[in-house]
């Protein structure tokens, strides 16, 4: 079964802290949180990078780092006591097998990320390293987007090649498309405006809870 991710991209720890706090309220609703991370420069807008400013969010949690360099700053994420897994994106990891060493010498888990222009055939030196993938269906940086479609024929390509890896989608997913998503053999679907956007989240978190269930 897919199971849901909610996704947090804030610009002050506040923000963070409060919708964390909505989501431990309901941890029966999804399989872990997102946490999006990103430095103006490798996407567009700005988040907290600082992993020393956020508190423990007492709930599992992965960090998505749309950075360039995450090499600079992984210590800090790993350490992290909410940081369960650490998602980097090849277009930005420079050394990619030497980030995968460091997270997994930490006993952390590590995944790796593309943006929907980058082939998915980039991750397959890596595929019998890591514990799974992220396609981005928008373009990195904001939520809202809608999704570009084209990212289901990739899950599809690497579930029928690569079954054993664990594949994430993240962007424009909603109520209305979810279906398909599923359909094409996501195993986390990660979603951000479809719930923090409407007017009742908690409602949102629910119903896409309902139909992964």
């Amino acid at each position: 079964m897919a199971k849901l991710i909610p996704a947090i991209l804030e610009a002050e720890v506040e923000a963070i802290v409060s919708k964390a706090q909505i989501l431990q309220q309901h941890p029966d609703l999804f399989y872990r949180a997102q946490l999006d991370v990103v430095d103006g420069t490798f996407a567009k807008g700005k988040t907290v990078e600082d992993p020393n400013a956020i508190p423990d969010l007492k709930i599992d949690t992965e960090v998505h780092l749309m950075v360039m360099h995450p090499d600079v700053i992984l210590r800090g994420w790993i350490k992290h006591p909410s940081i369960k897994r650490l998602v980097v994106h090849v277009e930005a990891a420079g050394n990619i097998q030497e980030v995968i060493d460091r997270v997994r010498a930490s006993g952390k888990e590590i995944s790796l990320a593309c943006n929907p222009d980058t082939p998915f055939q980039i991750f397959e030196p890596y595929m019998n390293k890591i514990d799974g993938v992220l396609l981005l269906s928008v373009t990195p940086g904001k939520q809202g987007q809608p999704m570009q479609t084209d990212v289901l024929e990739k899950i599809k390509e690497i579930k029928k090649r690569f079954s054993q890896v664990s594949v994430a989608i993240d962007g424009g997913v909603n109520l209305e498309n979810i279906d398909r998503v599923i359909q094409a053999g996501a195993d986390d679907i990660i979603v951000g405006s479809g719930i923090w956007k409407q007017e009742q989240p908690e409602a949102a978190l629910r119903q896409f809870h309902q139909l992964l269930a």
